[in-house]
């Protein structure tokens, strides 16, 4: 008997939705209801009948409709669930994107893959997921190892994960399986080895490079220069980085010339670092932020590190690019270091410039900023403004002192006749400027090394009308060590005591000495009571005390043996030689009146004459 066909109507099923359950419950209570058949039509089964059970949780219908939902569950509860279709292609981006196991790779096709491979090696970290990918690509689907997968692996190798012993392994497999490296295979090795420098596998490249006539690319000499600076070979580092430039200018990227920068600047090769500093193109307009050149860092550093080490070349360079300007604003410590650089190099317009600059900034200037100018000034040869800056530097309350002054001495050493103008050149800036009394006291000591104390007397008359504070110590110090008589003693005497100013032991010594030339030998003594009463382990210097001892053999003082058994005991100074000559001097008939024995009258230079006062005890330890 036929089946009862079934009427569906489109009408009818909008009038009467239970209609659409009634006629699946025959259906299902049919014998053609076969599982043949639902496999045939698997996915229609398993997505349609689903609505009409979810329309019956929101409307209740008849009873023939739960069971017949029940039904068609249980015809598909055992059929095999097929693999998702996706909704869309999986493009390169998703796969770039992708994370964890990768579950993308098996909807994507094997075009997309390849160019996904070629577009990681750009990015980085990504070594693990292209050593995944192309292991997906010779176990999943079938792909036999080409050229282009081994260089996939050779790129995985820039990251910092890489090394070179896997180029090694991957050059080794190509060799075994019978395959040629191309170029581009080569240059990413070279790339690689720029990160993992191996200067023996770098080597083997370059030289099957050469016997194959593969010439090097300008990123592959850009690849070599850099693994070669990294290995520490740096002279051949530059010479390739040269040989682009010749080559290939334009298409050095400036970050490669900012490497070259850093790592010659931190390791001491400051010249070199400026030379690339100048031999780099210069960047399109508005890409940078320097004149032609890179970041700011990069100058800021070189500057630093060129003033630290006081290389003038790279430092004035910098300042006149960057600082004058005004792009660049180093720090107050750089700028102290440009100054000391400016007065090693006595470059006194740098040094100008950075006090200016400082100034600029409200720095208070001190002592290390105003000696540096002072030494540039006094290297170049120019006095005047060498003692105008001592000047500038009393008007900004800071006193200079003897240090100050050496620079502009030994210009006046080296060059007497500009002593000689000295006074002029004080009474021009007396003028405009207070005269500190260092500027008069470095003159003075020039003038007391050339010439005798007469001049130096001379300008010392000038120093209350040049210096409103007068002389200070240092002043009278000067003078006295010069001073060769009683009378310049006995004056310079006086004129401390008017300006109170009280001697100390180092000035006693050249009282001693100039009364026991011409003076007082009773003066020269009591000079000599005060200096020992003053304490302390100074005491008379050699030449002071030949001049005493001359002094006494002559006027037959019997003092003489008490400073020479001072001198040798408690001072410990060898004078044997110094004294045995001075007995060699005193006539025969004045070494019997001081009291000489007669088997030491006839001593010579070779024997050590023996004082007669002295204790039998203390002669081994004078002479011994």
């Amino acid at each position: 008997m036929p089946p009862s066909r079934v009427v569906v109507d489109g009408l009818w099923r909008c009038l009467c939705p239970s209609f659409d359950a009634i006629a699946l419950t025959r259906s299902a209570e049919s014998p053609l209801n076969s599982a043949r058949r639902i496999g045939r039509d698997n996915t229609r089964r398993r997505t349609v009948p689903r609505w009409p059970c979810q329309a019956t949780q929101a409307r209740p219908i008849h009873t023939q409709t739960e069971s017949a939902c029940a039904a068609v569950k249980e015809q598909l509860a055992g059929l095999p669930v097929p693999a998702p279709v996706p909704a869309a292609v999986v493009s390169t981006l998703d796969l770039i994107q992708a994370q964890g196991r990768y579950a993308a790779l098996a909807t994507a096709t094997t075009p997309v893959i390849y160019e996904t491979l070629r577009e990681l090696r750009h990015r980085q970290g990504q070594r693990a997921k292209i050593r995944h990918f192309v292991q997906y690509l010779i176990d999943d689907r079938g792909e036999r190892p080409n050229i282009f997968l081994y260089e996939a692996l050779v790129t995985a190798n820039w990251d910092i994960t890489g090394s070179a012993d896997e180029l090694a392994f991957i050059l080794r497999e190509m060799a075994n399986a019978e395959m040629e490296p191309s170029k581009s295979i080569y240059h990413s090795a070279l790339r690689l080895l720029a990160v993992h420098p191996d200067y023996m596998l770098r080597n083997k490249i370059l030289g099957d490079m050469k016997k194959k006539k593969m010439y090097l690319k300008p990123n592959g000499m850009i690849s070599v220069a850099l693994g070669l600076l990294r290995d520490g070979q740096y002279e051949m580092a530059l010479d390739y980085l040269d040989w682009t430039l010749k080559v290939a200018a334009a298409d050095i990227p400036h970050w490669v010339f900012d490497t070259f920068i850093f790592t010659l600047g931190k390791l001491g090769f400051v010249e070199e670092a400026v030379e690339v500093l100048q031999k780099r193109p210069p960047m399109a307009p508005g890409s940078g932020s320097g004149p032609g050149s890179s970041s700011l860092g990069v100058w800021y550093f070189l500057l630093d590190e060129c003033s630290r080490a006081l290389r003038h070349t790279g430092t004035k360079y910098i300042w006149d690019k960057m600082v004058e300007p005004g792009i660049l604003n180093p720090s107050d410590g750089i700028a102290v270091n440009v100054l000391n650089t400016a007065a090693r190099n006595a470059d006194a317009d740098l040094a100008n410039r950075a006090i200016q600059h400082l100034s600029a900034r409200r720095v208070k200037l001190g002592l290390h900023h105003f000696e540096p100018l002072v030494d540039c000034y006094a290297q170049s040869v120019d006095l005047e403004n060498a003692l105008q800056v001592l000047c500038i530097m009393s008007s900004a309350g800071t006193q200079p002192d003897s240090a100050s002054t050496r620079s502009i001495f030994a210009l006046l050493k080296q060059s007497p006749r500009l002593a000689e103008n000295a006074t002029d050149l004080l009474s021009n800036l007396r003028k405009t400027h207070e005269i500190p009394i260092a500027a008069l006291n470095v003159l003075l000591e020039a003038l007391c090394e050339h010439g005798p104390i007469e001049a130096a007397l001379g300008l010392y008359r000038e120093a209350r009308h040049l210096c409103p504070l007068g002389p200070n110590y240092k002043t009278f110090q000067l003078l006295m060590a010069k001073s060769e008589n009683a009378e310049v003693a006995s004056f310079l005497v006086s004129e401390m005591e008017f300006l109170s100013i009280r001697p100390q032991r180092d000035m006693y010594d050249h009282l001693v000495r100039s009364f026991a030339l011409d003076g007082s030998l009773e003066v020269a003594f009591g000079y000599l009571s005060l200096m020992e009463s003053a304490g302390g382990y100074t005491w008379l210097s050699k030449r002071t005390l030949l001049v005493l001892l001359e002094r006494c053999f002559r006027d037959e003082d019997p003092r003489v043996w008490g400073i020479v058994d001072k001198a040798t005991t408690e001072r410990e100074m060898d004078i044997r030689f110094e004294l045995a000559k001075l007995m060699d001097e005193i006539p025969k008939e004045r070494k019997a009146h001081a009291g000489l024995p007669q088997q030491q009258q006839q001593a010579g230079s070779e024997v050590v004459p023996m004082p007669p006062v002295v204790e039998k005890a203390k002669v081994s330890q004078l002479y011994n």
